[in-house]
């Protein structure tokens, strides 16, 4: 102990001896803990802490995937639910659950707020126990119960203005009165990674067709029950179902766990993320380690004398590590700090989208993650400098004088070094390049309409006042009739689905005389629409028509896209073939196509052209869906201006009923491809951290290089060298110290890119030009980080070299 304080009581001194060294290795250490710990805490608290809930191991999603749904976590149907529900026994209880908008009105204006349909047991499975009052009970949500409603800890505070007493009171929910019946904690925000404002029960009907697959269906596993097994009895229930509706098949069924569900969409990003940081961690350790090696040659006739004084070897190390061990203590509190910022500030301003936001923060697992970090990398840039500084021999550095040459061996420990940070970092900076060249080409994607002028906004009708399809039909007509006479609108319609990313249904459909049952069944992309739909959105029309205020009621028509005419009538005109969407019924009627569009991205900018299909909103059966649509407005100016004047028409309608979702075009374009960017410029952030440092770390060497090689300089110019000569031997060392290290580099990056080939758009992941543009970068960056000492190096005096010699 008293060893190790005189240790440390030196270590302090030495720091305060080089200010300069120690303040640039604290700031270099402090960055690479710093990004590390803030990435692990977001890590920690969104995919490796256990999901809040109680036993949280034992809940898991199942999904049975119909044919043409390519979705993650499948959606089940009214019927595949009610016989999972019905004769599954591996578990305690289950649920199910869609996410959906309510109208609130009797609080001020008409407010659209965020919910979920759940069923009775949505509470039970989870465990959740409210703040106020209660959940739901196993026995509510039957026709004819009082309308009850759970609402959470936000909702509560801004429509309820906290009341102690606000179970039991009365809100107007889509035009129905509903009883508050509990409050939720304000940490629960199942099942949106944002929150949602409130609960209402749905109760799926018994049903006449398998579609449509809207619920997401989760339960709780009995113990020793395991997700095989619940697979396996879940499997055997489907094809039960399918025998009950043979124009119904499925391809598999999943079980995964509930936090896969909540968290699947991030991890990959967030992996690659992590190791991005991994890598800024290295390439820092390199540079303190290559700062601390360069102290230790200047230091070496300093450990001769405690050589020749009695040290010993394993003495001079161990000296040597606390010293970097403290260093890097320091260095690792100060990037504590800088994490804490980092990670309240990503809370504050991070993108929603992003499950479990609100549980990050610093916590005791983070605090050890830290201090193992500081005292593993205090080592690790330790070792080279105390192994070269305690091997060093005792005669030869005390016979060097005051010189303080380079030995061979410290000379290529650095030049190793700084090839290793020019490998990581051309490992970094080539993900970051294929990412910004996907993000550039996912913005340049045609969505196939036009953008430009586009209001849209999300109107859903109270069932209590619109119960009928004639009365949800006349609303629409007065409400586009009203909004197209209002100044500044040259077009309006309506659709169940907005591109670019809002698909709400996919449709499996049989093309006439096509059907064979030993073959799954194609879907597709179906929208409901008004007949102005395409006009408004500038969907070019490449054949036939646009629908009529006559293709309405039993007329059956409906308009394809580009892409279905490809794919399932080659070489034939595709106007006037029929089809039949949903499950094959050879006694329901057939669908005839009128018109072929272009093709329209509602699955996102990066999905594939698919099949899709149009029908009037007016149409036999589509009136039941349509109390909740997207309206789209064109206009010969601002859009934003056009949404009092929208507004102030559909109050003249029906004041109750709110405008939710407004937005222009360009700003959900913008916001479609939100998840891209984020990722883009937080790894481009990364690396360019990383092109920093080894900058640094080059100028340190060369730097260095051109202090020992004065002499040397001085002699060659003294033999008639020429300063281009000086200059291009040095910018050659740096050039070639960067060729190794891209050269090795370029193997690992191809390696290490193939994780993330899932997250690139129309990009390979050996995209050649992605890596040539990383490796002149990092070229340009040694030639630049090498010429100041390059250029001093031009400047020695001969006379003056030779004389210090």
């Amino acid at each position: 102990m008293e060893s190790l304080l005189q240790d440390l009581r030196y270590g302090f001194r030495m720091m305060l001896k080089a200010p300069g060294v120690t303040a640039v290795a604290i700031i270099t250490i402090a960055l690479g803990i710093g990004a590390n710990t803030a990435v692990f805490t977001l890590i920690d608290a969104v995919l490796i802490r256990p999901l809040t809930f109680p036993e949280p191991a034992r809940l898991v999603v199942v999904g049975i995937q119909q044919p043409g749904d390519n979705s993650q976590y499948p959606p089940l149907g009214d019927a595949d639910f009610l016989a999972w529900r019905d004769r599954q026994t591996t578990f305690e209880n289950v649920a199910a659950f869609f996410l959906g908008n309510n109208s609130l009105s009797g609080h001020g204006l008409p407010e659209r707020i965020r919910g979920a349909r759940v069923t009775a047991d949505f509470f039970s499975v989870l465990k959740a126990a409210p703040a106020l009052g209660r959940t739901f009970r196993p026995d509510e949500g039957a026709p004819g119960d009082t309308p009850v409603v759970v609402v959470s800890q936000s909702f509560w505070r801004t429509h309820l203005d906290s009341d102690p007493q606000a179970v039991g009171r009365s809100i107007m929910l889509d035009g129905k009165a509903r009883i508050v019946v509990g409050v939720m904690p304000a940490a629960f925000h199942f099942p949106r990674p944002d929150r949602n404002d409130v609960w209402t029960i749905t109760t799926p009907a018994t049903p006449t067709a398998r579609p449509p697959y809207y619920l997401t269906a989760f339960g709780r596993l009995k113990p020793g029950a395991s997700a095989s097994q619940a697979q396996a009895e879940l499997t055997a229930i489907a094809t039960q179902v399918t025998e009950q509706f043979p124009s119904s098949r499925y391809e598999s069924t999943s079980v995964v766990p509930l936090k896969d569900y909540l968290v699947g969409n991030v991890r990959l990003p967030f992996l690659v993320v992590s190791g991005a940081v991994a890598f800024v961690l290295l390439i820092a350790l390199v540079n303190v380690a290559n700062l601390l090696l360069a102290r230790a040659t200047a230091r070496r006739k300093e450990m001769a004398v405690r050589q020749a004084l009695g040290a010993g070897r394993l003495r001079l190390m161990r000296q040597v590590l606390t010293e970097s061990v403290l260093l890097a203590t320091i260095g690792g509190a100060a990037g504590l700090l800088f994490a804490k910022w980092s990670v309240d500030t990503f809370v504050a301003f991070g993108p929603t989208y992003i499950p479990r936001l609100s549980e990050v923060g610093l916590n005791v697992r983070v605090m050890f993650f830290t201090v193992t970090v500081s005292v593993l990398t205090g080592i690790l840039f330790g070792l080279v400098p105390a192994l070269t500084g305690s091997s060093s021999s005792r005669n030869e550095t005390l016979q060097a004088g005051t010189r303080g040459s380079a030995t061979a061996p410290g000379q290529r420990t650095r030049r190793l070094l700084v090839i290793s940070e020019f490998a990581l970092s051309l490992m970094l900076v080539v993900g970051a390049g294929l990412l910004l060249r996907s993000f550039d080409r996912l913005q340049r994607v045609d969505p196939g309409f036009d953008t430009s002028h586009l209001l849209t906004m999300n109107i859903s009708l109270p069932g209590t006042r619109y119960p009928e399809g004639s009365q949800i039909e006349r609303f629409w007509q007065q409400f586009l009739e009203r909004v197209q006479q209002l100044p500044g609108v040259k077009g309006t319609a309506t659709t169940l689905s907005l591109p670019p990313n809002r698909l709400l249904l996919t449709n499996p459909f049989t093309v006439e005389g096509g059907f064979d049952p030993s073959h799954p069944m194609q879907a597709a992309e179906e929208m409901s629409i008004s007949p102005d739909y395409f006009k408004t959105l500038g969907i070019p029309l490449v054949q036939g028509r646009f629908f009529t205020e006559h293709d309405k009621g039993t007329a059956h028509v409906i308009i394809i896209n580009r892409e279905l005419a490809r794919r399932y009538f080659p070489g034939q005109d595709p106007i006037g073939k029929r089809l039949q969407t949903g499950d094959f019924d050879p006694k329901a009627p057939w669908e005839t196509s009128v018109g072929v569009v272009g093709d329209v991205k509602y699955s996102g900018l990066d999905s594939t052209p698919a099949p899709q299909l149009y029908v009037p909103f007016n149409d036999a059966g589509w009136l039941d869906m349509a109390w909740s649509m997207y309206v789209v407005i064109r206009t010969t100016g601002d859009p934003a201006t056009v949404a009092p004047a929208v507004r102030q028409a559909l109050g003249g309608i029906d004041p109750d009923i709110p405008m939710a979702d407004i937005a222009i075009m360009d700003q959900l374009l913008d916001e479609s491809v939100a998840p891209q960017r984020f990722r883009t410029w937080l790894l481009g952030g990364f690396a360019g951290l990383a092109l920093l440092l080894a900058g640094v770390g080059v100028y340190a060497v060369i730097s260095y290089s051109v202090t020992q090689r004065t002499g040397e300089f001085g002699v060659r110019m003294a033999l008639g060298a020429q300063r281009y000569d000086v200059l291009r031997l040095v910018l050659g060392q740096a050039a070639s110290l960067a060729g190794i290290g891209l050269l090795i580099g370029i193997v690992g990056a191809l390696a290490l890119t193939r994780t993330m080939s899932s997250l690139l758009f129309s990009v390979s992941a050996s995209d050649p030009v992605s890596f040539a543009i990383a490796c002149a970068i990092l070229v340009t960056v040694a030639l630049l980080a090498s010429f100041i000492p390059a250029r001093r190096a031009t400047k020695v005096n001969p006379v003056v070299a030779l004389r210090h010699e």
